[in-house]
């Protein structure tokens, strides 16, 4: 399991602590902004692993296509995966995840939509044991 309550969120980009976490050996997880090809691809070429994380509709199934196009213009050859997050209740998840997996990617696993994960915007999250169930095999 994901500890995940041993999770230390490093804001900004301040190089000597990124560089003290990947020295220790514990799981770094750098968040790119969106759209942004160059960061994500610098990104992706000192990384083990990439999730890609996309809301489960429409328009985040759209906004994939560039940063899957990213990913593979970066060199990256590592494991990689596709995180659903803001899975809302009913089959728009299952369609989702059945879309993706029917175009050959993998899907690591979905997040539900909780009021929870809204309130946290912009703090430390607080309830990550979703995340943790849905990325167990992949961080380990």
């Amino acid at each position: 399991m994901v500890e995940t309550r041993r999770i230390h969120v490093i804001s900004g980009f301040p190089a000597k602590a990124l560089e003290d976490a990947i020295a220790s050996g514990r799981v770094v997880i750098l968040d790119t902004p969106p759209n942004d090809p160059k960061t994500l691809g610098l990104a992706a070429r000192t990384s083990d692993r990439v999730i890609v994380v996309s809301g489960a509709n429409p328009l985040e199934a759209d906004r994939l296509a560039p940063t899957l196009d990213a990913l593979e213009a970066s060199g990256f050859s590592g494991p990689w995966g596709v995180l659903l997050t803001r899975v809302p209740r009913g089959n728009l998840g299952d369609a989702m995840t059945q879309a993706l997996e029917a175009a050959g990617l993998t899907v690591l696993g979905r997040i539900p939509s909780l009021v929870e994960y809204e309130r946290s915007f912009g703090n430390n999250p607080v309830r990550l044991e979703d995340y943790g169930v849905a990325l167990k095999g992949f961080l380990e």
